[in-house]
């Protein structure tokens, strides 16, 4: 079954990290830091399996596809400590498709999102070490934070910010989150590509299960390590975790069905309460025809008074009108007046609290003795002692 997997970071110097060093670890290669003045050395043959550079068109430039001199010139043009410097996802790679499609599938993720916005980037697949029981493809992607200028060819003078913001949160949280949907979208349109039906392989979604509607709780990444460790029949925390969420998940999955069972059966006794047969919603129902409009009710005819036959009032009832009136129309009752009641009075208003305290001192420094007339209501200053 694929999985949906994609994780991003920012390579800065604030945390002694050098791009050149980045990009040797990925590719598996030696590459030489021109900045610091030393090789960094991580072969791994048995890990990278495949890899490239892409860029746009018009970086017509030798540095912009040679990776050793793409990742010295990117050290070369930042000059702060703390600069940032490029930006790393990681991305699970379903097993269900061969490496042909797994090249396809990536180059298409980075033409989409990067390539036509001007970046370039360095990609590489990693693999499970040979003899590892567990499937571990993924591919590395580096792309740096500046962008190649189209008039001239190289760097840019401005980073994208909108990546190397720190929280997932306003303009980053947005490019993460765009990130996620286009890699998930590319997954399974590979997917559907190679012919792999749903049954056989479920599609991936890049939402969380709470936004999803799902009431199963997530499990969490164990990574490489993780397995390692219980391979080598140690006891990891992230794989022990991930049993106990897995078997409670299958004990909410057998709640949802029974109460989706006794909701079935609430409903069948329910309709058979009321004499009604339960009637699956499969079953189209025939639509009910309209009901014909009633008949206009017949109206006498009017008639020129010389030109009424004899008789024709005694043999047909009618009450014939004058010519060129209408029927009256029956009188309408006018409907008795609503008795009128009394409007309520307006409550008197309220004395203002302030005054009414201030009375109230007063009134007692005279009983007290006092005759301080600032005391009174017109005079200043206020209540004192």
């Amino acid at each position: 079954m694929a999985i949906f997997h994609l994780s991003s970071q920012i390579v800065k110097r604030s945390k002694g990290r050098s791009s050149v060093a980045c990009a040797s670890y990925r590719c598996g290669v030696d590459l030489y830091d021109e900045r610091v003045g030393r090789t960094h050395s991580f072969t791994r043959e048995d890990r990278v399996v495949d890899g490239g550079i892409i860029a746009p068109d018009f970086a017509t430039a030798e540095w912009a596809r040679d990776r050793s001199q793409l990742w010295n010139s990117l050290e070369a043009i930042e000059k702060r400590s703390d600069a940032q410097l490029c930006q790393e996802l990681e991305c699970a790679l379903p097993h269900e498709l061969p490496n042909r499609q797994h090249k396809k599938l990536i180059e298409a993720f980075i033409d989409e999102n990067f390539t036509k916005k001007g970046f370039i980037a360095d990609w590489n697949k990693h693999v499970a070490p040979i003899g590892s029981p567990n499937y571990n493809d993924h591919v590395h992607i580096m792309r740096p934070l500046r962008a190649i200028d189209a008039e001239t060819g190289g760097w840019r003078k401005t980073k994208d910010r909108a990546a190397s913001k720190e929280q997932f949160a306003d303009a980053r949280g947005d490019e993460i989150e765009e990130l996620r949907a286009s890699w998930a979208k590319h997954v399974n349109k590979a997917l559907e590509d190679a012919g792999i039906p749903e049954e056989e392989c479920q599609r991936v979604d890049h939402r969380s299960n709470k936004r999803r509607g799902i009431e199963a709780l997530p499990t969490v990444h164990e990574g490489r390590p993780a397995r390692e460790m219980e391979a080598r029949g140690e006891r990891s925390d992230r794989i022990t975790y991930n049993r106990e969420i897995r078997q409670i998940n299958l004990r909410i999955l057998e709640e949802i069905k029974a109460r989706a069972i006794q909701a079935g059966n609430a409903v069948k006794r329910a309709a058979a309460a009321i004499g009604l047969g339960f009637t699956p919603a499969t079953q189209a129902q025939a639509p009910k025809k309209p009901e014909p409009a009633p008949a206009p009710a017949l109206q006498p005819p009017q008639m020129r008074p010389d030109k009424v036959p004899i008789g024709l009032a005694q043999t047909t009832g009618l009450e014939l009108t004058p010519w060129g009136t209408s029927p009256a129309a029956p009188k309408k009752e006018k409907p008795a007046p609503p008795p009128i009641e009394p409007k309520p009075q307006p409550a008197k208003p309220i004395e203002n609290l302030a005054l009414k305290v201030i009375d109230e001192v007063a009134e007692k420094k005279k009983k007290d003795g006092h005759r301080d007339a600032w005391f009174h209501r017109g005079g200043g200053g206020g209540v004192g002692g």
